[in-house]
């Protein structure tokens, strides 16, 4: 932990180390693969997951960055509060088509939503002590395409060429992945 404090009326940069900071997490995960027909392939994904802290630090010292003295404490409870950095739900699938061997198209598309910035300690609880979680991310999806063909010249054996085409957030879709 990183932060500015006031000490004895002066402001200085500080640092603690977070010991014992426990979380838990649980979730649910399924994905699969349809083939429709010969060429035309469908897969999905649904993830859910719980993700949070389950601490509360009581006096964690606050040391000087410049002299290493222990200066102040700080105190904090996590309980509660969702792990940051990661959309907790992913919804998603692709629909893929060949026309002829070696030659796909392919659309997919994924929702990321439940999604938490990473929290600062000192910000986990109110003036009343009363925990507040992390900032929720919007939800957000995002649609991709994807092209390519595989192909080999015959005096050359073992090499194996991929030419791909790929286009990321087709829409254009303005999102937050890190807060």
């Amino acid at each position: 932990l990183r932060a500015r404090a006031t000490v004895g009326g002066i402001e200085r940069d500080v640092y603690g180390q977070i010991a014992n900071l426990d979380t838990r997490h649980t979730g649910l995960e399924l994905d699969f693969v349809y083939q429709i027909s010969e060429k035309w392939k469908l897969q999905g994904l649904f993830s859910w997951g719980d993700w949070i802290y389950d601490s509360y630090i009581e006096d964690m010292p606050l040391f000087d960055d410049i002299t290493n003295e222990e200066v102040a404490s700080i105190s904090f409870d996590t309980r509660g509060v969702h792990v940051g950095d990661a959309a907790q739900t992913q919804v998603g699938g692709s629909l893929r088509y060949e026309p002829i061997q070696n030659l796909y198209f392919e659309s997919r598309t994924l929702n990321f939503s439940r999604h938490y910035a990473r929290f600062q300690p000192g910000a986990t609880s109110d003036f009343e002590g009363n925990t507040i979680d992390s900032w929720k991310i919007p939800p957000y999806t995002l649609t991709d395409f994807h092209a390519g063909y595989r192909f080999k010249f015959a005096s050359l054996d073992d090499l194996v060429f991929n030419v791909r085409f790929n286009v990321l957030n087709v829409f254009d879709v303005v999102y937050i992945t890190d807060a």
